[in-house]
């Protein structure tokens, strides 16, 4: 057995390690396999789904599942979904599922086949949210790939369009209605006034009470409704999310959808998800407080252990695209010499405005100075994310270059479009040049943040409103570099050449011939950015233009990969310029060029500048890909793509290691076993003179202050807890130099050497399963303020005069920090020397696997009772921790699996308690069976009950027909009359002949079309049921039947016998 650290996992173990490849289950008769290498996460690969009992067959078309429209994958998500929708919660909400598939998979497809099912079932109103209007074009594809012709309303314009005074016009009353997240915060429209929201709940409510509504909610790329906390106040929480939980509450029957490859990336993005029964009335976790509040004191553990348990319920589906095919690299970006002197000048400039702004706070008696600085510091962030960005461009247009080259397409991939500071500028009718983002964003901040009036008296104060002007001044006169989207647009050929998608209304571009720049507007041919992004799509997938750049407003839906259904089906090269700072968007940006069916993986580039501050953007990242891959892989390592894993520096070895620098620098040392020479690069030769360079950067970065000016000596300002991120954004804002020379004093606080791309390299062999999997506990040091601390005596005596049973070690340091050496065990230091290298330590552990979670309230309660019982036992033993365990396989025990391992996460409990909780569990049980009882059979009482399983609609083959056939357009009635064979006369059609022939009318024969539907519908139905299939009309008791099928599908709408049919005239005046 193989134990994993459940907390921080410092070592990424690799690829074959954290995904196992997906196994094929032919769930329908002739089922195909995915069209591509699909991998899932070890831990969720041990996990197995429920028995599957939902008839799927039934609602799908034969040829959907036959000709592999629908791979096994795909039937697999959605078998599940329309099985998990059958359960009605205990608050009697209908259960919802989270399709988590990574890009690429196919999951408007899954989408699609739900719908089809419902539709066949009688479900005839499906709501589909979506972040764009454009990918309602991909749900219609999706629908028509499956063989569903279901229409698809596109959003509530659409809807007031189609308004009458009698309602809505009759082919937007059914169907699938497309709308945005956007629309679904916005006000009404029209005389009534609605809301969109209500506007959608009457739409879906149809005749009947909104909570009748059983159709489908699906809430497509639904990570964008985070941001939502239910205990905190209305103006912190995204209004998105709060629509998005409303619309579920208000429509309690819906079967809800989430599907995202991004859907969690922190546990508190999870309060949206209320139809996943994880908590509400009797379930173990009342509220979404107490459910997040324990899984968070359990750590990222408990997060994959909670993606496994949604699994075995038959809640969650997570599969992706194997990256065994693309290939990474992270491309080092060399400064020049001009570089760095306008990067310091940029530094030199924000130093200045810094400490003008102090002043000014004090002169304008400004009462939130506060305020004023978290300004100042949002406007330092994005002034040199911008100024990187822009630094960046030589090498990725090199990048992209080299491949355009080598015949293969670049996609450049960023997140902000500068198009604000484009607006901004005063000379657009003749714009001398392209507009540089970094000005716009110092400018903004000086003239709306800059305090230049007095508050006491109203008046301009005179020095603050000379200074900023003086700063004004300065910052015009810096030669600052132009925004990283012209520069790339421009340096790839311009417009005609880089597919633009981005979304940004108006560019500056090139004249070409005759030289100068000028003002484009991007909306000239089609009028809003969806069209427009759609044509650039378009002419790049079919190989009119060879670039691509897209931002934050086109990575999500969209497709650029190597189709072999395009004409364009050279590899792709993504070159990230831009990393993003949410986990959901590197991800998303990251899967546009890679998805299924793919002729060629891609090539990812990630591009970084050789500056220590560029660290920071891969760093957050890195650590929010972490938490992603534990919340919705089940394995935190399995949403690091490539080599992201390493770049993160916001881990617990981090932290504690900042911790330990802020103290050190403080007190005037150097850490211990810090080289001068290696973090100075031999620019000083004692340390006090590098412990003063160091306090100088940590003053610039306002994390230290200093104190009396007769002390000189500086301390940590309150309130700085050793936040990595922080040290990271304001580590920009320093000199390149001295940025240099500050982080490699990080990194060696670290105990980690800086590799190339500035990512440390990894301490253990991937090639080594136990060195790769295996961590050492690093939370052995703990720091102590000396004025908490008496040294009594040497160090050596004074622990044989204490003869403590935890064996401390202690010995002097500084004068004033000690470091206490803490052993996890009862242990004196010596014994782990006596042991021989090759002597292996065991010890049994107690894994509570399954569904634990549920339990984990009332194991919480045995343990906090029963803790006297457990004070023999190591501290480390008597808590609950998620482990992540290895069991290798015995080949005598267990053949099947020789030479394999099991894998799998597990809560760790005190096995002397486990009768206890066992006690604990059946008490409450008992409570809840006598609180119901003594409740009485109310109907708040049923509804507070256990879930319950609805019963299997029936499909309804006419419905199903409808669904899955073509609606007639103006060319069905055009269609030549020899493209088919003339069927033979079916039986209705013989009937009618005679009885038209006994009328003495002509006996004209109806055209292929016609006998072909007379034909089907004779074989669908008995010609002797009282409801007509082509008009549905009831039939009379004094009418056969059988005359009215041969008048109604014969003669049809044509009037009296005799007359010459219509379909018949329409064939014969085309022919």
């Amino acid at each position: 057995l193989l134990v994993m650290a459940g907390d921080d996992d410092e070592e990424l173990n690799s690829a074959a390690e954290v995904y196992s490849c997906f196994r094929h289950i032919e769930l329908l008769p002739g089922a195909k396999p995915h069209p591509g290498n699909v991998v899932e996460s070890d831990c969720l690969a041990t996990v197995d789904l429920p028995p599957a009992v939902f008839p799927l067959a039934d609602s799908l078309p034969s040829e959907a599942v036959t000709e592999g429209r629908l791979s096994s994958l795909q039937l697999q998500g959605v078998l599940y979904a329309c099985q998990r929708h059958r359960t009605l919660l205990p608050g009697g909400e209908r259960a919802g599922f989270f399709i988590g598939d990574a890009a690429g998979v196919g999951k408007g497809r899954q989408i699609a086949a739900i719908i089809l099912d419902s539709l066949a079932r009688g479900r005839p109103r499906h709501l589909w949210l979506s972040v764009s209007p454009d990918l309602a074009q991909d749900a219609r594809r999706d629908l028509l790939a499956i063989g569903c012709h279901a229409r698809v309303i596109d959003g509530c314009r659409q809807l007031d369009r189609s308004a009458t005074a009698f309602g809505l016009a009759k082919d937007c009353r059914e169907g699938v209605l497309f709308n945005t997240y956007a629309c679904l915060v916005s006000g009404g429209s029209g005389a009534s006034r609605k809301t969109r929201l209500e506007q959608l709940i009457d739409w879906c409510s149809g005749d009947s009470a909104p909570a009748k509504f059983d159709g489908c909610l699906v809430l497509d790329e639904c990570h964008r409704a985070k941001h939502f906390l239910p205990d905190a106040k209305e103006a912190a929480n995204s209004k998105v999310a709060a629509a998005v939980i409303e619309l579920q509450q208000r429509l309690p029957l819906a079967r809800v959808v989430y599907c995202s490859a991004t859907g969690v990336s922190e546990l508190k993005n999870l309060a949206y998800m209320t139809r996943l029964g994880l908590w509400g009335p009797s379930r173990p976790f009342a509220s979404f407080q107490d459910f997040r509040g324990l899984l968070e004191r359990r750590g990222l553990a408990a997060a994959e252990m909670l993606a496994a348990e949604l699994k075995a319920t038959g809640v969650y589906v997570a599969r992706g695209l194997s990256f065994r095919d693309a290939e990474f690299a992270i491309v080092d970006a060399p400064l020049t010499t001009g570089d760095i002197a306008l990067y310091d000048s940029a530094a030199a400039l924000w130093r200045r405005i810094h400490s003008s702004l102090l002043r000014a706070c004090s002169l304008c008696r400004v009462r939130s100075p506060g305020q004023h600085l978290r300004s100042y510091w949002s406007a330092h962030q994005r002034f040199f994310l911008q100024l990187c960005l822009s630094l960046r461009v030589p090498a990725v247009l090199a990048e992209a270059k080299r491949a355009l080259d080598i015949g293969l397409c670049p996609v450049l991939g960023l997140q902000s479009t500068g198009e604000a500071g484009l607006h901004a500028s005063a000379d657009l009718q003749s714009p001398s040049g392209f507009v540089s983002v970094c000005r716009h964003v110092c400018r903004q901040f000086l003239l709306s943040h800059f305090p230049a009036v007095s508050t006491l008296t109203g008046q301009p104060e005179t020095w603050s409103s000379g200074e900023r002007q003086r700063l004004l001044d300065e910052l015009e006169a810096c030669e600052l570099p132009a925004g990283g989207l012209d520069l790339l647009i421009d340096g790839l050929g311009g417009p005609d050449d880089v597919a633009e998608m981005t979304g940004r209304r108006s560019r500056i571009i090139r004249c070409k011939g005759r030289g100068g720049f000028r003002l484009e507007s991007r909306y000239a041919e089609s009028g809003d950015a969806q069209s427009v992004n759609a044509s650039e799509r378009q002419r790049f997938m079919a190989g009119q233009k060879l670039a691509a750049v897209i931002s934050d407003a086109a990575s999500t839906g969209i497709s650029l990969h190597a189709d072999p259904g395009c004409a364009n089906t050279r590899r792709r090269v993504h070159v990230t310029a831009e990393l993003p700072w949410s986990a959901e968007k590197a991800v998303q940006q990251l899967g546009r060029t890679h998805r299924s069916g793919q002729s060629s993986g891609p090539v990812y580039r990630l591009v970084c500048l050789d500056l220590a501050g560029e660290r920071r953007f891969c760093s957050g990242v890195a650590k929010r890909l972490q938490t992603l891959g534990a919340l919705t892989k089940a394995d935190r390592r399995a949403a690091l793509v490539g080599d992201l894993g390493h770049l993160n520096c916001d881990t617990g070895r981090g932290r504690a290691a900042l911790r330990r620098l802020y103290q050190y620098t403080a007190a005037g040392r150097l850490l211990r076993g810090v080289s001068l020479p290696e973090v100075f690069d031999g620019e000083v030769s004692t340390e006090q003179e590098g412990v003063r360079r160091l306090q100088a950067c940590l003053l610039e970065m306002d994390i230290f202050e200093r104190l009396a000016e007769p002390s000189g000596k500086c301390r940590l300002r309150d309130g700085e807890t050793g936040s990595v991120n922080r040290f990271l954004n304001r580590l920009l804002g320093l000199p390149v130099a001295e940025q240099a020379c500050l982080f490699r004093y990080f990194l060696a606080a670290c105990g980690l050497e800086p590799a190339p791309g500035f990512g440390p390299a990894d301490a253990a062999s991937p090639s080594s399963p136990l060195a790769a999997s295996a961590t050492a506990d690093d939370d052995c040091l703990a720091e102590l303020r000396a004025d908490s601390i008496r040294l009594v005596s040497p160090p050596a005596e004074a622990f044989q005069q204490s003869c403590l049973p935890a064996g401390l070690l202690s010995r002097q340091v500084t004068a004033v920090t000690l470091e206490i050496t803490r052993r996890l065990r009862r242990r004196q230091p010596h014994q782990s020397q006596q042991r021989t290298p090759q002597r292996t330590v065991t010890e049994r552990l107690t894994l509570l696997c399954g569904s634990v979670l549920p339990l984990l309230p009332a194991l919480e309660a045995c343990l906090a009772a029963n803790w006297a019982a457990l004070r023999g036992l190591p501290a480390s033993r008597r808590r609950l921790r998620f482990l992540r365990a290895r069991v290798d396989a015995d080949s005598e025990a267990d053949p099947d699996a020789a030479g394999g391992s099991r894998r799998f996460v597990g809560l760790r409990f005190p096995a002397a308690l486990l009768r206890a909780a066992e006690a604990e569990l059946g008490r409450r049980r008992l409570l809840a069976q006598q609180a119901e009882a003594a409740s009485g059979p109310t109907a708040a009482s049923a509804a507070a009950g256990a879930a319950k399983e609805e019963a299997v609609a029936p499909v309804d083959e006419r419905l199903k027909r409808r669904a899955t056939t073509a609606p007639p357009t103006i060319r069905s009635f055009f269609a030549p009359a020899a493209a088919a064979p003339s069927p033979s006369p079916s039986p209705v059609h013989a009937a009618a002949a005679s009885k038209r022939k006994s009328c003495g009318a002509a006996a004209a024969a109806p055209s292929p079309a016609k006998q072909a539907r007379i034909s089907d519908l004779f074989a669908a139905r008995q010609p002797d049921e009282s409801v007509c299939p082509n008009c549905d009309k009831q039939l009379p008791a004094s009418v056969r039947p059988r005359d009215h099928w041969a008048v109604c599908l014969v003669v049809g709408a044509s009037g009296p016998a005799g007359a010459e049919p219509k379909q018949e005239k329409l064939d014969r005046d085309a022919a």
